[in-house]
């Protein structure tokens, strides 16, 4: 019985909790959501507080801020794992909220990933928790032109709304029928168009994510090809709109 009570506080699997299965069968949406709710003193402990349950270790600076604090954790995290569900996040509408009409691949904080493990297309939390079912181990990592990452990409299916559809790595778990996947909004960065972009000599697609606030799901998706993607995070977007007004 208090097993149960602490996961419902917690949001925590029980299956953690008492140790049945281990915490690294647990995707990182799904780990982020449990912490989605946490309330801290310092904005910068919402972070610091999470490096256990990813096993990672970065120093703590108070003064830096919780955004930037919960993006330190996230690159550690990536430094380590290969999951693509650090992706799977959605943007909530609400009151106030400065509301982003495009993002880079990282989330702002932990809240980002409260509905994005069992709200995705209504379905059931236990057969639909993204999980990295890939057959393909893809690298990804942050670069100083933006996040570095290949992917498949489908540029014809929205191509009149210059839309292109970028496909992650990630399932769903005891899906029976189909391989469905999780689908980001991506558009081409009109201001490098021209330019040649590339990481480590590898040309690269530029991109930001829109559409932040849905994760859409393919049944069945057409395998596209792989591409070398770079998508910018605001900083990086914010130094390319800049040059190019000059």
């Amino acid at each position: 019985m208090l097993l149960e009570v602490v996961s419902a506080i917690t949001k925590i699997s029980g299956s953690v909790l008492d140790r049945t299965f281990a915490l690294s069968l647990h995707t990182i949406a799904e780990r982020m959501s449990w912490a989605s709710d946490r309330q801290t003193t310092r904005g910068e402990d919402r972070a610091y507080s999470l490096m256990g349950l990813f096993d990672v270790c970065m120093p703590v600076l108070y003064g830096e801020g919780a955004e930037k604090a919960f993006r330190r954790l996230q690159e550690e995290i990536m430094r380590v794992s290969f999951d693509q569900t650090i992706f799977a996040w959605i943007l909530e509408h609400r009151p106030g909220r400065r509301y982003l009409s495009s993002s880079g691949l990282l989330a702002k904080s932990p809240d980002a990933f409260r509905d994005s493990n069992f709200n995705v297309g209504r379905r059931t939390p236990i057969s639909y928790l993204p999980w990295a079912v890939s057959t393909h181990l893809m690298s990804f990592s942050m670069t100083n032109l933006g996040l570095f990452i290949r992917m498949h990409i489908d540029d014809q299916t929205h191509a009149a709304d210059n839309v292109h559809l970028g496909l992650l790595e990630c399932g769903f778990r005891h899906q029976q029928d189909g391989e469905p996947r999780l689908v980001l909004a991506l558009r081409p960065i009109e201001e490098v168009a021209e330019k040649i972009v590339s990481v480590n000599g590898q040309p690269c697609r530029v991109y930001r994510r829109i559409h932040c606030s849905t994760l859409r799901i393919v049944e069945s998706p057409t395998r596209h090809d792989y591409f070398n993607v770079l998508i910018l995070e605001d900083e990086h977007y914010l130094s390319v709109m800049l040059r190019s007004i000059r």
